[in-house]
Parts: C-alpha cells; sequence; structure tokens
C-alpha cells in the first residue's frame, strides 16, 4: 500500500513539473506574440540590425561597434 502511495505521489509531482513548463513555454510564446514579434532580447535587435544591414550592403557601418 505504501509503494502505491509513494508512485501516485511521484506521479502527481511529475504531472506538477511538466504542467509548469508547458506553462511557462506558452506564456513565453504569447508574450512574444503580444509584442508583435519583435525581438525580446538585445542580442535579438542586434542580430537583425546586423543582418539587415548586410541586407542593404550598408555594413561597412557596423565594423568596429
Amino acid at each position: 500500500m505504501a509503494g502505491l502511495v509513494s508512485v501516485i505521489a511521484v506521479g502527481v509531482l511529475a504531472l506538477t513539473f511538466v504542467s509548469l513548463i508547458l506553462l511557462v513555454a506558452f506564456a513565453s510564446a504569447s508574450r512574444h506574440d503580444r509584442l508583435g514579434g519583435q525581438a525580446n532580447s538585445a542580442n535579438e535587435r542586434w542580430a537583425r540590425r546586423v543582418s539587415g544591414a548586410y541586407i542593404r550592403g550598408d555594413h561597412e557601418e557596423l565594423v568596429g561597434r
């Protein structure tokens, strides 16, 4: 009986953990969508700026920054 209770307890904890991970993942995706797909971090903004400069052909201005 004690073994069954511990198996159920571990199962409940595992489901709770998986649920929290999914909740965080969906909340993060929802936040990204609310921002209109905008870059959320400075690194993403920099990457978009650099890639845009290369597409336009004015990447020389980014050298040394």
